[in-house]
């Protein structure tokens, strides 16, 4: 099975390599950011500064498949101590956040295969922004403003966002299989944007249970070969965004996810975000609270910026979009709250940061 992976991801890398260098890309972005963050509670106090470079190149291959792959470096300093975890561990990466192809015959059909990233789902709550190797399917239609379509999706976890700071998940064969609806309005003044699945994890391995009990997981066992989760993984996951153009440079938003894991007991098996967000000339507040109980996912692949599980609270930031520099300047705060007494504990974390993208169209 792990051979049969590892082929299938070595071939699609090299099919999208060669189309890159076959022709000119249709367009090359990248992003370079600067960015600071502290974490404070009992089992860790980490100051890192990170200076992080990504390219994002799309590539069309032939009239129907397109080849796209998104990379680069994180180059971390600072300090951090950590009982259990070093999540936060300064660290100096290459990342791989994709590389597939996508082959789309008709309009309404659409085929994605090779490292898929998890973002696209806007669930932090489920699965943080990281790459799984796997395939999608969707058949779309459109009417109107309105789109609307279904999809299946198949992958393998992997631990892609945590390798410096956890170590490597040798054992098992883990898969994530999805399969939802999504439904996009689009328009000058309100647009819409919802999402529904079903979801179940198989078979994952006893290093990503050892390291989820410190992220908010109930397991048993003690060690990294003898832990396993208490609980399967396997229920619903919805979310959506909801904006408002109140005038030319004036805009309001609403976001929500909900999260729920029909194989773990109540108060343990729900998770939600609410959000909402104010944009002024470039300037942006949101504001946000989330509750996500502590089996509602594997801790091991949603954010850590809302705590993994076990944790509630809320947070919100300030942002300022420079237009004409294609530049972003952030400040983030978050309060987490845990039930936890020995493993987890209340923590706060702030985020800052500059970003600057550029085009090469």
């Amino acid at each position: 099975m792990k051979l049969t992976i590892y082929l299938f991801l070595f071939f699609t890398c090299v099919i999208a390599e060669a189309a890159l260098f076959k022709n000119p890309p249709t367009y090359i972005k990248a992003k370079a950011g600067l960015s600071a963050t502290t974490v404070d509670d009992q089992q860790t106090e980490a100051r890192v500064v990170s200076f992080s470079m990504f390219g994002d190149i799309v590539q069309t291959v032939l009239p129907d498949l397109e080849a796209h792959i998104i990379a680069g470096a994180v180059l971390e300093t600072g300090s951090n101590e950590s009982l259990f975890v070093d999540e936060f561990k300064p660290r100096q990466d290459l990342v791989l956040k994709e590389a597939s192809l996508k082959y789309q015959p008709l309009e309404q059909i659409l085929l994605k295969a090779g490292a898929l990233n998890q973002g696209e789902y806007n669930s932090p709550l489920l699965l943080t922004d990281s790459a799984f190797v796997g395939s999608k399917e969707a058949l779309n239609f459109e009417i109107a403003d309105y789109r609307f379509g279904f999809f299946l999706a198949q992958s393998v976890p992997s631990n892609h966002f945590l390798t410096n700071r956890l170590g490597s998940v040798d054992e098992g064969a883990p898969s994530l299989l999805m399969e939802g609806i999504s439904m996009h309005l689009g328009g000058d003044v309100m647009f819409f944007k919802a999402q529904a699945m079903r979801f179940k994890y198989n078979n994952l391995s006893a290093n990503v249970a050892y390291n989820s009990q410190f992220l908010g997981n109930s397991t048993g066992g003690s060690s990294t070969s003898t832990t396993f989760f208490l609980y399967d993984f396997q229920g619903y996951n919805a979310n959506f965004n909801l904006g408002f153009n109140l005038g030319e440079s004036v805009s309001l938003g609403f976001k929500g996810q909900y999260l729920f894991n029909d194989k773990a007991p109540n108060n343990r098996n729900t998770g939600y975000l609410l959000g909402f967000n104010f944009e002024f000339n470039g300037f942006k507040l949101d504001i946000e609270y989330f509750d996500n109980q502590s089996d509602s996912a594997p801790a091991f692949y949603n954010s850590a910026l809302y705590g993994h599980n076990d944790r509630d609270g809320y947070g919100g930031g300030l942002s300022w979009n420079i237009a004409k520099e294609a530049t972003k300047i952030y400040l983030r705060a978050y309060k987490l709250n845990t039930n936890q007494q020995i493993l987890m504990s209340d923590s706060t974390r702030v985020f800052a940061g500059l970003e600057r993208s550029f085009s090469f169209d």
